[in-house]
């Protein structure tokens, strides 16, 4: 619980402060990661980053942080370690649009104990404890906090209330052709050969409808509350699913890769409740037949990372 309460308050003050950094996007430094446009970082996303390590060192300096931003922190004990991910969505938050989200997990020897997903824009928090559930909230913001004129990167912040409590649970959905899928497209933005658009053109037919919204730890934690059925994506990352897979896990759902091998955190995943994960692999492998070989050619590349 101490774990927990330290993380609900230190992923609601990174939101704030990305909040305040949202109120003057015109003079935000962006620059491009791997020299391509498509793959982007501002200084918000390293500043959150950084005040999250600072908070995380002041009060459990002995853990290890790994972030998107600013990679591995110090040496330390591999028991504890923080994953975190300031921005996931960095193009939607530059754009002012509001689907983005903050990311941190806690793990003990690779295994997650506790994470959460925020999304400040949408006041949405999903986190889970393991073994204890996963449950939403509607995080509500004083006026004095979203009109602050300074940004505060030294403290926690206790000022705010959350309402609107749900335990979280995926839908008990079987059926393909009803289901809302959610994707995304990493593996373009990192250069992945192949990519996602094949599956794209072929899964979409065969379900209700596929949705493109841009936060990966967003797009899972929707699964886990049901209001997406399932999601598949390629070329993720630690910082992308560790807080989010266990959110889907304490709702109940499945995660594994797009084979349905079951991996620490797969780059390839595929997230969906339990009467829906079998029936998109096996949805997902008949993308092998009308393009000669494309899963094989999809795990050559697994292969070869």
């Amino acid at each position: 619980m101490e774990y927990r309460n330290f993380l609900e308050r230190l992923i609601i003050s990174a939101g704030i402060l990305s909040l305040q950094f949202r109120k003057d996007l015109g003079n935000l430094d962006v620059s491009s990661k791997n020299g391509t446009v498509r793959d982007l970082v501002s200084e918000a996303d390293e500043s959150i980053e950084s005040f999250i390590r600072r908070q995380i060192e002041q009060h459990f300096p002995e853990h290890k942080v790994i972030g998107e931003e600013l990679g591995a922190s110090r040496p330390g004990p591999k028991d504890f370690c923080w994953v975190v991910d300031p921005i996931d969505g960095t193009v939607n938050f530059v754009k002012g649009f509001v689907y983005y989200s903050v990311s941190i997990a806690l793990q003990q020897n690779g295994q997650t104990l506790c994470g959460a997903v925020y999304g400040p824009a949408m006041g949405q928090l999903y986190i889970a404890e393991r073994g204890a559930g996963a449950f939403g909230y509607r995080v509500q913001l004083p006026e004095t906090v979203l009109q602050a004129d300074s940004l505060d990167l030294q403290n926690l912040s206790d000022d705010y209330s959350l309402e609107g409590k749900q335990r979280l649970k995926v839908r008990p959905l079987e059926q393909l052709s009803e289901a809302v899928l959610v994707t995304g497209f990493a593996c373009v933005r990192a250069g992945i050969q192949p990519n996602n658009y094949l599956y794209l053109g072929y899964v979409l037919p065969r379900v209700s409808d596929v949705r493109r919204l841009g936060s990966a730890a967003l797009d899972i934690s929707a699964v886990a509350a049901g209001v997406f059925d399932g999601f598949w994506e390629i070329g993720l990352s630690l910082y992308d699913l560790a807080a989010a897979c266990l959110i889907l896990e304490e709702a109940g759902g499945h995660y594994s890769d797009l084979y349905g091998n079951m991996e620490d955190y797969p780059c390839s995943v595929l997230a969906a409740g339990p009467g829906l994960h079998g029936r998109l692999v096996d949805l997902l492998a008949e993308v092998d037949k009308p393009y000669n070989g494309f899963r094989s050619l999809l795990q050559q590349a697994k292969n070869a990372e």
